[in-house]
């Protein structure tokens, strides 16, 4: 595609430039050398600036939320001959409201953001958009792509190595992520359990409701995976006999994560916790008396 657009470019250059003794020659414009056939076009004007993008999300500012000038941008943006450069010029508009969110999530008032993070924001919830309407980044080639769901910050690798280090060593474990929306959980999730398969283990992905259990390779409810009554009481346990194919995969399962934990009474997770007891003591006696049976599990939410 990228290429396509070059010949595009260049072709309407040829009508305009005469003489050209090279492709060199057809991209000096003014003395000015370009990069690319199609910055060279933008200088001598031959393509619309997209002047008109900027005074209407400019214009809009004036009355206009943030997340309405993303909307707008959006919308827009197959429109523009060079989406990157209203990008540039309206960011800092189109982020506005991103870091009192960032306080008032955080609860800190003075919690700061560089101007590439308040970017990758704003990118990030343009793709959220794109999403939405069932469109994507591909769709516009030029624009600077939102990063951080592909990379791992320092508090997310140093979960991951807490966690892995406790699986691979058979130790055990209970614990419990925190994180507000978009800070990476369900990343996180993906990246312990293809560490975990890579090795040929099995991790149970569950969560508390159905929508969520979507987000997870391969997630269930927790209703579902582990057969517990959705009407429990405090003496209720999982439906699971010891010897049942659920009860042998509970045993080979090597991690277990339960996302969105805290929307489930607390019934759930005692009830959780005494089957795998009951089950894991035939494994080893000590199991009885260690919190669910010494399998390492997360339990993960946003409290906001």
């Amino acid at each position: 595609m990228e290429g396509s657009e070059e010949i595009y470019y260049l072709r309407l250059l040829l009508n305009v430039i005469k003489g050209p003794t090279s492709y060199e020659k057809l991209r000096r414009i003014n003395n000015n050398d370009h990069a690319t056939f199609r910055d060279a076009c933008y200088a001598p004007s031959l393509l619309d600036d997209d002047k008109e993008y900027i005074d209407a999300i400019k214009e809009a500012s004036t009355w206009g939320m943030p997340s309405y000038l993303r909307q707008l941008f959006v919308m827009l943006a197959n429109s523009m001959s060079r989406p990157e450069v209203v990008w540039q010029t309206s960011w800092r508009l189109l982020s506005k409201d991103i870091l009192c969110e960032e306080r008032r999530l955080l609860d800190n008032l003075e919690a700061d953001l560089t101007d590439d993070k308040l970017k990758n924001r704003c990118l990030q919830k343009f793709d959220k958009i794109l999403r939405c309407c069932g469109k994507s980044f591909n769709e516009l080639s030029t624009m600077p792509k939102p990063y951080g769901h592909e990379e791992v910050d320092a508090e997310q690798k140093y979960a991951y190595d807490k966690i892995m280090t406790a699986v691979n060593e058979d130790k055990g474990g209970l614990f419990f992520l925190y994180g507000h929306r978009g800070i990476g959980k369900t990343f996180l999730w993906k990246t312990l359990s293809a560490g975990i398969h890579s090795k040929g283990n099995i991790v149970l992905n569950i969560a508390s409701s159905g929508i969520a259990s979507l987000l997870l390779p391969g997630g269930w409810t927790a209703h579902s995976r582990f057969a517990i009554s959705l009407n429990i009481i405090e003496d209720s346990t999982c439906k699971t006999k010891q010897g049942s194919p659920l009860a042998k995969l509970m045993v080979k399962a090597k991690f277990i994560i339960w996302d969105e934990a805290p929307m489930m009474h607390r019934y759930y997770f005692e009830d959780l916790d005494q089957t795998l007891r009951n089950i894991l003591r035939f494994k080893n006696s000590s199991n009885l008396d260690r919190p669910f049976g010494g399998k390492t599990i997360v339990f993960g939410w946003d409290f906001r």
